[in-house]
């Protein structure tokens, strides 16, 4: 996951080793797995689960969010059915977590640090960072790709409010130490937390509807805080 401060200047450092490390020890470790099948053994892949969820990220490239399934993510994978439902075990398990998955690789959720001037900047520099990302994903962002029941669209829901959760307070932080706010910009009714939804939201919109800029969000988070 990046992590987004506030400072003069704009830089990208990669995170320490060890802090890799312990991120990579819980990715999970590889299995084998053998099967009868009319008295021949198959050796499966050697596979986890992030490998798998990385298949399921190029199924959604490829071809969108609805063509992820058990069996066809089990066939790239060139493992058993059953190894897939030993991660996963049901589709909306797994959608969910392509889902996330998928997010967590359009926002640069890898480990960098990033330091930009004002809050605006940051803003400016996310909505193109998802945007170049989002090309990978076509079908990613449209709404209607996600068909979902209605109790899986609340976890869904909840699964990349998780995933956001970490971005929105960095740019909770941008706010509150960005030195162009004026003083009297938030109040009880407007805090920093609220204008940061708000600001969020209407940037989500923006890509959904496949907007190539945010300078109309840009003007007036600054005619609203500056």
């Amino acid at each position: 996951m990046f992590i987004i401060i506030p400072g003069k200047k704009k830089e990208k450092v990669e995170i320490e080793k060890n802090q890799k490390s312990n991120l990579k020890s819980k990715l999970g470790n590889s299995i084998m797995n053998v099967v009868q099948n009319g008295g021949a053994d198959l050796n499966m892949a050697v596979t986890s689960r992030e490998e798998i969820l990385a298949v399921c990220r190029e199924i959604v490239a490829e071809e969108g969010l609805s063509s992820v399934n058990m069996r066809l993510v089990a066939s790239r994978c060139n493992i058993a059915l059953g190894s897939v439902y030993n991660y996963f075990p049901s589709k909306s398990e797994l959608l969910l977590a392509t889902i996330e998955s998928v997010w967590m690789d359009i926002f640069h959720m890898n480990g960098q640090v990033l330091v930009f001037e004002s809050f605006t900047e940051c803003i400016a520099w996310l909505f193109d960072t998802v945007y170049k990302s989002s090309q990978k994903y076509p079908e990613f962002f449209n709404l209607h790709s996600m068909s979902f029941a209605a109790k899986d669209k609340n976890e869904g829901r909840k699964m990349m409010e998780i995933s956001l959760m970490h971005l929105k307070k960095n740019l909770v932080q941008i706010l509150t130490e960005d030195q162009n706010v004026r003083e009297n910009a938030f109040e009880n009714e407007l805090t920093p937390e609220i204008f940061v939804t708000y600001v969020f939201t209407l940037l989500m919109s923006l890509l959904l509807e496949k907007q190539k800029s945010c300078e109309p969000l840009l003007t007036m988070i600054a005619h609203s805080i500056y």
